[in-house]
């Protein structure tokens, strides 16, 4: 799975990144992905800042630490196809411009978020 993040807001943003498995009582055994990165403001709303491959599609705890101060988001993925229904899975954080952190996600549906 894909994660994207729309950076809203007028600045670059520091957003540290952890994907957890989901029913694994130890922490450290359940961390899959872990990372930071300088997100710039967005220049044009379809492009969004993404790295790819982060993880395989199953459920997890997706936990978001925004800026120096350390504010944390949390958002509990699932899938939402079959494997047999072919679209681009990602998880997209959406920083916002007036500040406060919103989650999206692909779905099989039409009207779907696309990374």
């Amino acid at each position: 799975m894909d994660f994207a993040v729309d950076n809203a807001r007028d600045e670059t943003t520091r957003l540290g990144v952890r994907f957890f498995r989901a029913n694994v009582t130890e922490r450290s055994e359940a961390l899959v992905y872990r990372n930071h990165f300088e997100i710039p403001p967005r220049e044009d709303p379809d492009d969004l800042w993404t790295v790819k491959d982060v993880a395989p599609d199953r459920p997890y705890r997706i936990e978001v630490e925004v800026g120096l101060t350390r504010n944390a988001h949390h958002y509990h993925y699932r899938p939402d196809c079959a494997d047999d229904e072919p679209y681009e899975i990602g998880v997209v954080v959406n920083l916002n411009a007036g500040g406060g952190v919103t989650f999206t996600k692909t779905t099989c549906s039409s009207d779907s978020p696309f990374l």
